[in-house]
């Protein structure tokens, strides 16, 4: 595909979700990366992951080599409506519709804490909670 000059709202990039349908959203470019998928060096399973989203955090972490930034571009379809803003984990839409939630547990999902250390933590909490009940 060639540099798309398609404007797309971050509504309309979230309706392509799916495994045979999938966009994605990296540096305020969107991407059609359907035909990509199953190819990616990295596997599918963080391109799903953010299907229908913005991407540029991972795919900034990924510390991607000159030539798949250069790849990249032969998937993009467009770039999203100037009403969105960029923010620590990647575009926001600013309207009451915006899901915070969906980003704040898919940062939990993501972070460096693992099943152990968030058993800890927990088992942390619940120990202050007894010591502040008992007294």
């Amino acid at each position: 595909m060639t540099q798309g000059t398609q404007v797309y709202t971050v509504e309309q990039v979230a309706k392509h979700h799916t495994r045979s349908d999938l966009w994605i959203i990296i540096h305020g470019k969107v991407y059609d990366l359907s035909s990509f998928l199953d190819i990616h060096p990295g596997g599918d399973q963080i391109l799903l992951q953010y299907a229908g989203d913005d991407g540029t955090l991972e795919f900034d972490k990924a510390g991607h080599p000159e030539e798949a930034q250069l790849l990249l571009q032969d998937y993009c379809i467009g770039s999203v409506t100037r009403d969105c803003v960029l923010e620590c984990d990647g575009l926001v839409k600013l309207t009451p519709q915006t899901s915070v939630w969906r980003k704040c547990w898919r940062w939990m999902d993501t972070s460096a804490l693992d099943s152990f250390h968030w058993l800890l933590l927990l088992v942390g909490i619940v120990s202050v909670l007894l010591i502040v009940a008992h007294f």
